[in-house]
């Protein structure tokens, strides 16, 4: 052992930071006159709210801080080097004003990682949470999963995929990274140390972007008080490894490293420099946990992708873990799939109330059909007739362009409206009590959130066990609850995006793969047919004995349309022809009058179609 300089102890292994071990005392934070008036005064709660209420920010580019080798590694001018835009706290109101004032959908590539410190006891509030918000995350971390082989499978977000770290022959740890279902990923474990030193757990995945540059999406969970050194060589590793591909890149994870003391702790300063001069700067600047005594940046998201795309970044308020949830939010647009811009949670309808529907009915009855009737030619009368008729229905029942938020469709039907209300107000408590945490405060927080979870459990209770009982004596139903209870995905195969064709030349175009299924469908009689033998191409030598009145078309008649529309269930949703059966119900189309049989050709089919007027 020996004394390396006049704040690290260096032994044969490693090295200790007195200043780190210092920090971890009782009271480092204040200083003699603060301890003395508290001691004196017998009021902690002054000590508790000088910590708390003045939160420090990272921000390593303080002219006090930064030293000159600093900027020399990051071989940029002063005025150059990239400054992180700063984060700050978002109780889940105030995170769907920013939403909302930003028009921030969930076609933006965003990021939410969280610590939850065992998924198992956790899974219901973090859903619940989710729900509440006004964004579908692309992208959601979790570290400290705490699952193991036996309930790898279980807790599955609904609307993701999971991607899953375990750990083996140990309990802890663990990573899973949900990613949204319109999203397509791949795993890249190649980016991972090949030698496990168990100094870090590592999980990265790779979002293909088929108009763009692919992201790589990486998750690093350190467990407090490993050896710093091999956590670094295996960062080091990994960072090397991401350089060579020169793709966009987000790093989240809890590093258990406190960047809030860079300026006086090696290891923190030390592990913001190696990510620093590799392109890569923290989004996150403000505390990520919080105690009574303590506020510490331990949990992180770091890019290189900075300059590329602005970012909204912070640190949202709640309790499901001791360690706060991390967001951010790019002005990345994701493209699907099939290369067009994510708007699966924009939708159209047309506005159908009773009165609309009494007017509509009002104006065909006093409605001019002669330019219908007067035509000769059945396909031209026909195509009067839908001009003039879908001109009333889209003046009577306008379409209405309409913007879902499927991530507050809630996915606990247990949860009432009461208790999002109350779940609001438990949330209030909380940032009161990190604001000024008093013994009051931290009670009237504690009763409160202890009470609305036993509510809580009362109602998943009983829901469940009225779908039991709605279940009961039906196995496939019983199974479908047990599978939603345990959180666990319907497996579904996605299909193919690409097909090959008679001529085994890949097909990726949905217009052309449409084709192909339509020729070989259309086919399937004529090529079947080659395979026999004929010796007659008439058809009647096929048929024993005779069917000459096998078929009758009679003409219809109002009667037979009125019991037609009376079996039909009032809908507001539309066939092909976008016609709701509630507005059929209304019986419009009685008939009376003069009737026909004409044949009228449609694109490459023969439909019969009955002319007759309108009452």
């Amino acid at each position: 052992m020996r004394l390396a300089s006049d704040d690290l102890l260096v032994t044969d292994n490693e090295f200790t930071c007195y200043q780190c071990v210092d920090t971890s005392l009782p009271f480092h934070s204040v200083d003699d006159n603060s301890f003395r008036a508290s001691i004196e005064t017998s009021n902690s709660e002054l000590l508790e709210r000088n910590i708390i209420n003045n939160l420090a920010e990272f921000n390593p580019y303080r002219q006090e801080v930064l030293l000159q080798n600093d900027r020399d590694m990051l071989d940029l001018p002063d005025e150059n080097i990239q400054h992180t835009s700063g984060s700050n706290f978002y109780s889940s109101i105030e995170f769907n004003n920013l939403i909302n004032a930003k028009h921030l959908n969930s076609g933006e590539l965003s990021f939410l990682h969280l610590n939850i410190r065992s998924i198992r006891n956790k899974f219901d509030a973090l859903t619940n949470y989710l729900n509440s918000l006004d964004h579908k995350f692309a992208i959601i971390a979790l570290t400290e999963t705490w699952l193991n082989v036996n309930d790898n499978d279980n807790f599955e977000i609904p609307g993701y995929k999971s991607t899953k770290l375990i750990r083996q022959n140990k309990i802890g740890g663990g990573i899973s990274i949900f990613t949204r279902d319109d999203l397509k990923v791949k795993l890249r474990d190649d980016l991972v140390p090949e030698t496990n030193t168990g100094e870090m757990e590592a999980l990265f995945i790779e979002i293909i972007n088929e108009r763009s540059k692919n992201i790589i999406v990486g998750t690093i969970y350190r467990p407090p008080n490993n050896r710093f050194n091999e956590f670094d060589n295996d960062l080091k590793t990994i960072l090397t490894k991401l350089d060579k591909w020169d793709k966009p890149c987000y790093i989240m994870g809890d590093f258990n490293i406190n960047l809030l003391k860079y300026d006086c702790c090696n290891f923190a300063n030390h592990f913001f420099n190696q990510l620093s001069s590799s392109g890569y700067m923290p989004l996150i600047t403000k505390p990520t946990r919080i105690t009574k005594s303590t506020a510490t940046l331990i949990d992180n998201i770091f890019t290189n992708n900075l300059s590329r795309t602005e970012h909204s970044s912070g640190i949202l308020i709640n309790d499901i873990s001791d360690h706060l949830p991390i967001f951010t939010i790019t002005e990345y647009n994701i493209l699907d799939q099939h290369g067009t811009m994510t708007e699966s949670n924009r939708y159209s309808t047309r506005k159908i109330s009773t009165k609309s529907l009494e007017s509509f009915s009002r104006k065909l009855q006093s409605f001019d059909w002669r330019s219908v009737l007067s035509k000769n030619d059945p396909t031209e009368s026909y195509t009067v007739f839908l001009e003039e008729f879908f001109g009333l229905y889209d003046r009577f029942f306008p379409m209405k362009n309409n913007k879902s938020n499927s991530s507050k469709r809630s996915n606990n039907q247990w949860i009432s409206k009461g208790l999002k209300k109350s779940s609001k107000r438990k949330e209030a408590l909380y940032k009161k009590f990190l604001k000024n945490p008093t013994q009051q405060n931290e009670q009237a927080y504690k009763r409160y959130h202890n009470k609305l979870n036993h509510l809580i459990r009362i109602a998943k209770k009983r829901y469940y066990s009225e779908k039991f009982s709605q279940a009961r004596n039906d196995t496939k139903s019983t199974w479908n609850t047990i599978n939603d209870l345990l959180g666990r995905k319907k497996s579904c195969n996605a299909l193919p995006r690409t097909f090959l064709n008679n001529n085994n030349d890949e097909v990726s175009d949905p217009k052309l793969i449409a084709n192909e299924f339509n020729d070989f469908f259309v086919n399937v009689g004529p090529n079947l047919a080659k395979k026999f033998s004929r010796e007659s191409d008439e058809f009647y030598k096929f048929l024993k004995g005779s069917y000459n009145d096998s078929m009758f078309l009679y003409n219809t008649n109002c009667e037979e349309i009125t019991k037609v529309i009376d079996k039909m269930a009032c809908k507001s949703s539309c066939g092909v022809d976008g016609i709701s059966s509630k507005v059929v119900k209304i019986r419009l189309f009685l008939c009376t009058g003069r009737e026909g049989i004409h044949s009228i050709r449609l694109g490459d089919s023969l439909y019969e179609v009955k002319h007759q007027s309108l009452i």
